[in-house]
């Protein structure tokens, strides 16, 4: 039982991280097509941190 478990939570791990790189590949696209309001919004993230 344990076994199953971590081998679910390693997955769940993995396709965690391949959804990161997506949003990441996604995000760099999008700035790098509308680079100013990428700009703007990371400074407004920078000023509400």
């Amino acid at each position: 039982m344990r076994g199953i478990f971590a081998e679910r939570s390693f997955k769940l791990r993995i396709s965690l991280l391949w959804a990161l790189e997506i949003a990441q590949g996604l995000a760099s696209w999008t700035q790098y097509r509308s680079f100013e309001f990428s700009r703007a919004r990371l400074n407004s993230v920078k000023h509400f941190f």
